[in-house]
């Protein structure tokens, strides 16, 4: 099993929610809302520190499957503006209890 977590400026929650709605296999995930932190270099892993509302959602699959999201992420990524902030990280799941 593998978690993708993907962190978004609140402004893109629509454009996540679809590609979410459109992979079948996504039944379950944790939403947070107003989410804040700090990476290397003080910044965030969105972009520079700014006031904005984000988001994180994290949905496990299996292997394959966590792969096509990451992979559907990554392709709405690339058509959103960079303001707008969407980061996807992807990492393995021992277990869950």
């Amino acid at each position: 099993m593998k978690g993708c977590l993907i962190m978004y400026n609140s402004l893109a929650d629509r454009e996540v929610f679809s590609v979410l709605k459109t992979n079948e296999k996504v039944k379950h995930y944790i939403k947070w809302d107003s989410v804040r932190g700090t990476g290397s270099g003080g910044l965030q892993v969105l972009g520079p520190l700014e006031e904005a509302n984000y988001c994180a959602v994290l949905v496990i699959l299996s292997d394959g499957e966590a792969e096509a999201l990451y992979t559907d992420v990554q392709e709405l990524r690339q058509t959103m503006l960079r303001k707008t902030g969407l980061a996807v990280m992807m990492f393995p799941v021992d277990k869950i209890g």
